[in-house]
């Protein structure tokens, strides 16, 4: 799968990043899902983001919703989507912290780093589209902070800046 993410983005991938910087990420992410294809799936949420959760009025429970990606994976995919779609939010980082110290996983880092690219990239071929185009869509004017966030967070991850 991650072979055809690379063809069928290709071009869009060509418009917001330099030839080796997809070579550099096309290898990490490539490393990465040959660890985690290892590991037996578990479930996986898969559009976890701070929408997604509901803090109960009594305080004490916390809900998640929104069930319609639900799938079998990884579940480190659940705190990379987290991280990334919680881009304003303070507690960013602890997330991280606190996944990296539950999940006891001993690529953490390295699978952390690799599915984070890859969903950056994901993410840069959405919004540099929307940016782009003619039609006029809710999201829109969000299109240039979304870009100059996910290019700096594209650029942390290959410089290797994060450390949890």
């Amino acid at each position: 799968h991650l072979e055809t993410f690379f063809e069928v983005h290709n071009v869009a991938l060509g418009r917001v990043l330099k030839q080796d910087q997809i070579d550099q990420v096309k290898e990490i992410t490539r490393q990465t899902y040959q660890l985690i294809d290892q590991e037996t799936p578990q479930l996986v949420h898969g559009d976890l983001h701070p929408g997604n959760i509901i803090l109960h009025p009594d305080g004490e429970r916390v809900v998640i919703i929104d069930w319609e990606s639900v799938h079998l994976g990884t579940p480190l995919i659940d705190v990379v989507k987290l991280w990334n779609r919680s881009w304003q939010a303070e507690w960013r980082d602890e997330i991280v912290v606190e996944a990296k110290q539950k999940l006891n996983r001993q690529n953490f880092d390295q699978e952390f780093r690799g599915l984070a690219l890859h969903l950056i990239l994901d993410e840069l071929v959405f919004w540099h589209s929307l940016q782009h185009s003619r039609d006029q869509v809710p999201l829109k004017p969000f299109a240039g902070k979304a870009l100059k966030f996910h290019y700096q967070t594209l650029k942390n991850l290959l410089e290797n800046k994060y450390q949890w």
